[in-house]
């Protein structure tokens, strides 16, 4: 069900946000994360009392909170004791001080809504402390796939995620076709869901700043590619690219740069050397949100190379600098990214991405042309600002 009728509401909403990681910390986060905050702190600004509960997973000696004010959004960050990973009862003590902090936040402020990502854990403990704290509407943010993994994976998570998909108030589609494919694993799946209601909407990309100079005047000596994305076993697939540089001409001058981290790295950095890469491409560790924005716009070209993918901020980043895009043709990517006008798309194989390079290379026309469609096509659709309002009236609609 969706409704997108508008709510003339006066008064202000009590909007609690929780996850696993945050983007109020320094460390590194994705896209859900960074949504997230960006989401809390428009919401704010619009004049709703916002408050945002995430742990701190770097760790201590002894579990504290810290409590801090950030453009009018109410962060608390709980620093848990460290080990988790390496002991279970630790991450259990952890787990059951955390629910305490969600459970005295959710009282103190008395919310009305509490916005969540799709993991486990957190709905799990929304759905708990609903019948113990107050009558609050829960909303789930769906932005990926990994949750129908686990279910694949593990019986055991199926019945969990059937059980919060059933009792949750609301999903949060980011994009119409991530609606689409959400519905077909469920029944892939064979499970009995029945949403209570639907939206879809995305709260847009922090607006980069602008280019000092056009995308048509770079004149790189090597045609420079980016692809910033975690090294994950799944969903990414920076292998397809390697292979992809693989079979393009040496004397061709490109070089792509890998930037993040994750459990693949080592991986694709094995297959660089395999296939002897290394002068033509660099690995680099995730880097902070200026640094990387200046590399894109010094780069030619952003590629993005996955199995399947939500509404990217890397994506939508790259859109709003005016850095052409190379992406694989995968739902719902094709939501936003039109091939030849907003972007480029590309099956997944290597030799057809590498097809597609060598064409971008001598295509510069075309990637001036889509450069200058996709930073008004962002302005024009992912701009936080209206975004924000559209929350606001979904929200109200659950609580009215």
């Amino acid at each position: 069900m969706n409704y997108a009728h508008k709510v003339n509401r006066k008064e202000k909403m009590t909007i609690i946000l929780i996850s696993v990681y945050s983007a109020y910390l320094e460390d590194p986060v994705g896209g859900a994360e960074i949504s997230m905050r960006l989401l809390a702190e428009h919401l704010a600004a619009r004049g709703h009392k916002v408050v945002y509960v995430s742990k701190d997973h770097k760790g201590g000696f002894i579990p504290r909170v810290r409590r801090k004010a950030v453009n009018g959004v109410t962060v608390y960050l709980l620093r848990l004791f460290r080990g988790e990973h390496l002991i279970r009862p630790i991450k259990t003590i952890n787990d059951y001080l955390f629910m305490l902090l969600v459970k005295r936040i959710i009282r103190k402020y008395n919310a009305q809504i509490a916005y969540s990502t799709y993991d486990l854990d957190m709905p799990t403990l929304l759905l708990k402390l609903r019948h113990q704290v107050c009558s609050y509407k829960i909303v789930l943010r769906m932005a990926g796939m990994y949750w129908s993994e686990a279910c694949v994976k593990n019986p055991l998570a199926r019945q969990a995620y059937e059980k919060i998909f059933n009792e949750i108030d609301a999903i949060n589609y980011v994009s119409p076709g991530l609606a689409d494919m959400v519905e077909q694993k469920i029944k892939e799946l064979g499970m009995k869901v029945n949403f209570k209601h639907s939206f879809t909407a995305d709260i847009g990309t922090v607006l980069p700043p602008g280019r000092s100079r056009s995308y048509i005047d770079l004149n790189n000596d090597n045609f420079t590619m980016v692809m910033a994305a975690r090294f994950s076993r799944y969903q990414k697939r920076q292998d397809l690219l390697v292979r992809a540089v693989s079979l393009i001409d040496p004397t061709l001058p490109v070089h792509l740069y890998l930037v993040g981290d994750g459990k693949n790295r080592q991986d694709i950095q094995q297959l660089i050397q395999q296939l002897n890469l290394v002068d033509r491409i660099s690995i680099i560790p995730f880097m902070k949100q200026n640094d990387l924005w200046q590399l894109m716009l010094r780069a030619d070209l952003l590629c993005h190379a996955c199995d399947y993918e939500g509404t990217s901020k890397i994506i939508l980043e790259s859109m709003a600098l005016g850095l052409p895009m190379l992406v694989s043709n995968v739902a719902p990517v094709s939501d936003y990214v039109k091939n030849g006008v907003t972007g480029f798309l590309v099956a997944n194989e290597p030799e057809a991405w590498a097809e597609k390079i060598k064409w971008l290379i001598t295509a510069k026309a075309a990637r001036a042309s889509v450069s200058q469609n996709a930073m008004e096509y962002i302005a024009a659709n992912f701009n936080p600002v209206v975004n924000a309002a559209v929350y606001e009236q979904h929200f109200a609609s659950l609580i009215d």
